[in-house]
């Protein structure tokens, strides 16, 4: 029973030291710079948003509105020459960074002032690259100076290495080279960019963002990148707020905040579920040494020695679980960063162990060893010496309702995990259960970056479909829950105006055979051909939702006005088709109004990346890469190229939800186990107490179902009670997680329903075992010990 305990506990333990290493690396750890605790961020009022566009930080840096003032994104960036791409993970900053946050390279120089030029300075076109990856692909070597690495088709030579300790400003993200963001441009298209700064002596937040609201309609009216409403409205009402950035901009905050908090609260649960368990250890003990007890007290011990030697054994119990859990907290934790990375992010935090980490896990294990160790030990030593000399028979008395209360609790923290965690299972199967308008399965997505490709395009296509194993090809401008998006300006025959962007339309430019492709039904009219190019009438197909909602569902025939920019005069197209819906950017949104377009027949410049869907008949492996990235490199030899499916794109869509659930299911069937080993050692206890009673009854002819009844009965009992305890405190606490379901209600009947049959037939499972043996005692054994 002590190994039970102590492997409980470490579990507990480990789970939450692993989840508040998570929120140490990410939250709370200070940035390894010079005074982080006067770093500020400018950001809008609501404090939700803190990115700019790249001419406010112009604004207020020659406003002179911030000291030390800094800008800097981030973003993953293509580091090959040609062929499949070859990722890092880059951020562009000023030239003022690295002076303004008082960092020393490991190597070299870092970047300055001078080298913050789109063309480059003193050095040419300057990176510094971090130490992780000095060490990675130099092997710490001291050539790494002078070296140069390709971003985005340009040349960086490398002037320097960031320290050890420095894994950059966007917490969660890793990062691997550092290049100069470039003087900011005054146009429309710049990127937007997150500003930093040091706070002045003697100045607060307020009064910086007084400062900065000073000036604020001025910096608007200079900078303003929107020319059209809603996003107009939003830009111009926006309010500049500093706060305080001693850790940066938390990427896992932003994306994954309330669930990890909700993990964060389940895990505390599993430890008082442990933690259960070596109450209900320590206090059998301390029964099994009443008589020891007794004998030390009628020599004279005092009580509070009597309690300091039952709570001892807590104690080492508690050190035993630390040790062991911070092995496990190592394991989970790198499991949770792992299951957080999705295609398009790498998550990295330094998980290491600092003083943070060993002391919470210290503290939660003398925290544990306190509460459940000194309640045990006050029970036991409250009754009088007399008292604890006299043999112990018949039912348990009022000194094990502190057991009882124990199992009540765990029950009740079992039955909210495990319906928690139904819930989000629920969530999970309906979101994988969605009919996204389009067969997934056995496409190839290849991202094609080259300089020009309008008249190879249709060659390049063509030759991909050749590929053995390919049934089709297409190319498009945007894929289902991609980045990229086409919020085209259009009119109604009868001159109304249709709503653009996340509440209005959608857009895609796509090639022949796309919908066949990605087998998305054509309900009415026709599909693409070749022969919709650059010399025939402009036509388009919508889907189910723009016809009804905008068409009065005969679209057919119909002319519509359709501008890719606000100032453009437009074009009329006829409508020849209509799609069925399909998902467009997010799997849990419904499909928006949505018009396509031949890619032929674009009059404006084609983006530099477009994507080419590839149908197989087989496997997406290695091979079928390989195979495909070769024809690419014969039509295109400076193309990058980088490959995805298009099931995984879908299926990162709901990569939160399958984190939470993942982990849920596991701590809900940890909690299980702990309170089945919690209540089966109680039964056992309870057995053993009554061992004397129950020999007598089976002596009087009672048969071994009516011992079991017996038994299980005071334990169905505290089941119920745990049940029916548990369900009361769910009413409330769902609520907290309602905002992360789908298709599933936080009260939802068969979920709690199948939740209480699984908790209950566990619970009982686990007293029947003790009971089960007990009807097996024999009576004369059992009288010849008493």
């Amino acid at each position: 029973m002590t190994a039970v305990a102590v492997v409980s506990l470490a579990l507990g333990i480990g789970a939450n030291t692993a989840f508040f290493s998570l929120l140490d690396a990410a939250l709370l750890r200070p940035l390894p710079v010079a005074d982080p605790h006067d770093l500020v961020i400018v950001a809008a009022g609501d404090a939700r948003r803190a990115t700019w566009p790249q001419a406010v930080w112009a604004e207020i840096r020659d406003r002179g509105l911030i000291d030390d003032g800094f800008a800097w994104f981030w973003n993953r960036v293509d580091a090959s020459e040609r062929g499949e791409r070859r990722f890092v993970d880059a951020i562009a900053a000023s030239g003022g960074t690295f002076a303004s946050l008082r960092i020393q390279p490991a190597v070299g120089r870092l970047l300055s002032a001078d080298d913050d030029r789109l063309d480059g300075g003193p050095d040419g076109l300057a990176a510094v690259v971090s130490y992780r990856y000095w060490q990675r692909h130099f092997s710490g070597s001291p050539d790494v100076l002078g070296a140069t690495i390709g971003i985005d088709k340009r040349r960086y030579r490398i002037v320097g290495v960031l320290p050890r300790g420095f894994v950059g400003l966007y917490v969660g993200l890793p990062l691997d080279v550092v290049i100069p963001l470039g003087e900011p441009s005054r146009t429309l298209g710049s990127p937007y960019v997150t500003i930093m700064g040091r706070l002045r002596t003697g100045t607060t937040l307020d009064g910086l963002s007084a400062t900065l609201q000073s000036q604020q309609s001025q910096i608007r009216d200079a900078t303003n990148p929107y020319t059209t409403s809603p996003y107009r409205e939003a830009y111009l009402r926006e309010v500049f707020t500093a706060r305080a950035a001693p850790n940066g901009v938390s990427f896992l905050e932003r994306r994954y905040g309330q669930p990890l908090k909700i993990l964060l609260a389940v895990v505390g649960i599993v430890l008082v579920i442990a933690a259960g368990n070596v109450a209900m250890l320590l206090l059998a003990r301390a029964m099994a040494r009443r008589r020891e007890l007794a004998i030390r007290a009628a020599l004279g011990a005092s009580r509070l020695q009597l309690i300091w030697q039952v709570s001892m054994e807590g104690a080492l119990i508690a050190a035993a679980g630390v040790a062991l859990g911070l092995l496990f907290a190592d394991w989970c934790a790198k499991f949770v960063v792992a299951s957080l990375s999705t295609q398009a992010y790498t998550v990295f935090l330094d998980l290491r162990l600092d003083w943070r980490v060993l002391g919470f896990a210290s503290l939660t294990g003398a925290a544990t060893a306190c509460l459940f160790s000194v309640a045990p030990a006050l029970l036991v030593t409250q009754a009088r010496p007399i008292e604890n000399l006299r043999p112990v028979a018949g039912k348990p008395d009022g000194r094990l309702t502190f057991g009882s209360l124990v199992v009540i609790t765990q029950v009740a923290m079992s039955l909210m995990l495990v319906g928690g965690a139904g819930l989000f299972l629920r969530t999970l199967w309906s979101l994988a259960a969605i009919d996204v308008g389009f067969d997934r399965d056995r496409v190839l997505i290849a991202s094609i970056d080259a300089n020009e490709r309008r008249g190879s395009l249709p060659r390049l296509v063509d030759a991909i479909v050749r590929v053995p194993g390919v049934v089709r090809a297409s190319a498009s401008l945007a894929m289902p829950g991609g980045n990229s998006a086409w919020t085209p300006w259009i009119a109604l025959s009868d001159g109304t105006t249709l709503p653009q962007g996340p509440n209005g339309v959608y857009g895609n430019r796509v090639t022949a055979q796309w919908f066949e492709t990605l087998r998305t039904p054509i309900i009415a009219g026709r599909q693409f051909t070749e022969h919709d190019g650059a010399g025939s009438g402009r036509v388009a197909i919508v889907n189910e939702s723009f016809a009804n909602r905008f068409l009065k569902g005969a679209p057919l025939g119909q002319t519509i006005v359709v501008r890719s920019r606000a100032n453009d005069r437009g074009e009329p197209v006829q409508i020849v088709g209509v799609s069925r819906d399909a998902m467009y950017r997010f799997v849990k949104e419904a499909p928006p109004p949505t018009i396509y377009a031949p890619l032929a027949q674009t009059t404006e410049p084609l983006p530099r990346t477009l994507n080419v869907s590839v149908r197989t008949a087989r496997p997406l492996d290695d091979d079928l890469r390989s195979a495909v990235a070769r024809t690419i490199g014969e039509l295109e030899p400076e193309a990058t190229i980088a490959f995805r499916t298009l099931a995984d794109q879908v299926d990162a869509q709901y990569a939160q939800e399958r984190l939470v659930a993942q982990l849920a299911a596991i701590f809900g069937g940890l909690a299980i186990l702990l309170a089945a080993l919690g209540l089966y050692g109680l039964t056992t206890f309870a057995v053993g107490r009554r061992r004397d009673e129950i020999g007598i009854r089976i002596a009087l002819g009672a048969d071994p179902a009516r011992v079991v009844r017996l038994v299980l009965s005071r334990v169905a009992m505290l089941v119920g009670a745990g049940v029916v305890l548990g369900l009361i405190v769910c009413v409330w606490t769902t609520r907290a997680i309602a905002a992360m379901l789908f298709d599933v209600q936080p009260g939802d009947l068969f979920t709690w329903a199948g939740a209480c049959t699984l908790v209950s037939a566990v619970a009982l499972l686990s007293a029947w075992l003790p009971a089960h043996r007990a009807a097996g005692l024999d009576p004369a054994l059992v009288l010849k010990q008493s």
